[in-house]
């Protein structure tokens, strides 16, 4: 800007929004005999319920409709910028072709991304031309999900083949 002219000015819209607190909740039925085992209850709870928890609890983070008793999720919020397609991108190009689509659409850097366990199979056997694994491959140990630097979460809660349009920015939600 020119010495002793006006600046140009920077704006922002704010909505004034709200989400309810909701309940998230699973059970599954237990015989008599399973109540009366203490152990075998507790390993129920531990390695059933609480799996079946989580996967109600991404469901609704992701999807939910937000009608009582659901909240609204990621999916059903105003988009940060609009679907990229996939095309004949692997998951890894269209998954940061969304991430640049968001930053260049409404400035704000997704730091994270969701995608269906499939899309995730298909990102881990990604090989060259000469067959080696892109990846760390079946002799590492399991690495967390990243992609272009942002972690990720693998849930079969979100439907297969849209993950790029779930890349978000968890600040804005």
């Amino acid at each position: 800007v020119a010495e002793g002219t006006a600046k140009p000015e920077s704006a922002l819209a704010y909505a004034q929004a709200t989400d309810p607190v909701v309940k998230i909740a699973t059970w599954i039925p237990a015989t008599t005999e399973a109540l009366e085992d203490i152990p075998a209850l507790e390993s129920m709870i531990d390695a059933r319920l609480r799996t079946f928890l989580a996967l109600a609890e991404d469901d609704q983070l992701l999807n939910g409709n937000g009608t009582a008793p659901n909240m609204r999720g990621i999916l059903n919020r105003l988009a940060l910028a609009a679907a990229v397609a996939r095309g004949s991108d692997s998951p890894v190009d269209a998954m940061f072709k969304q991430i640049s689509a968001i930053y260049t659409n409404s400035f704000v850097q997704p730091d994270g991304w969701v995608m269906n366990p499939a899309n995730w199979l298909t990102v881990q056997l990604l090989k060259n031309a000469q067959g080696n694994y892109i990846g760390a491959g079946p002799w590492a140990a399991p690495q967390p999900p990243m992609l272009w630097g942002l972690p990720g979460a693998i849930t079969p809660a979100i439907t297969a083949n849209t993950a790029p349009t779930s890349a978000v920015d968890r600040k804005s939600v």
